[in-house]
């Protein structure tokens, strides 16, 4: 099942609207303040080099990053299989990484429930990994969002034909 841009995010035009691009700045800044923090790090320890906080800022940064891809890939994925490959993923998912997953999806899912409270304001109902009925509600928003629209368009070429 192809996923398309429009499932990634919700309706609206704001950042504010758009649960992934909230993640992703967050994600950005919360980056730049590790690489601050070693950096200062860095500069009061004498054997720590510019080249080792940058590899580090990079290996850590990157795996913050892949770790929060592989969490929005879970959801949708989950959400376009349903409950089935929604367990399924999750085994081989933990299977492949141990508890890594476990405690990434758990932090990523309690920091998107904090972002929703506080500054999410999109008309899509937030996804969560370990709550099905989370990925439940948002497929049905999206079908019934996407019944409107063909609602929407047949109205349209009635009018044009008629």
């Amino acid at each position: 099942m192809a996923v398309s841009s429009s499932t990634m995010f919700s309706s609206g035009s704001g950042l504010r609207s758009r649960m992934a691009a909230i993640e992703a700045v967050e994600l950005g800044v919360l980056s730049f303040g590790v690489f601050a923090l070693m950096a200062v790090v860095g500069v009061v320890e004498a054997d720590i080099t510019l080249v080792n906080v940058l590899a580090t800022s990079v290996l850590i940064i990157g795996a913050l990053f892949i770790l929060w891809g592989s969490y929005n890939l879970y959801i949708r994925l989950a959400r376009a299989g349903g409950g089935a490959l929604d367990v399924g993923l999750w085994v081989i998912a933990a299977a492949a990484t141990a508890s890594v997953t476990f405690w990434a999806w758990s932090v990523f899912d309690v920091n998107r429930w904090i972002l929703a409270k506080v500054f999410y304001r999109g008309a899509a109902p937030v996804e969560y990994a370990w709550s099905a009925k989370s990925k439940q509600r948002r497929k049905f928003w999206e079908a019934a969002r996407k019944a409107a629209a063909t609602a929407q368009v047949d109205g349209v070429m009635s009018k044009v034909e008629g």
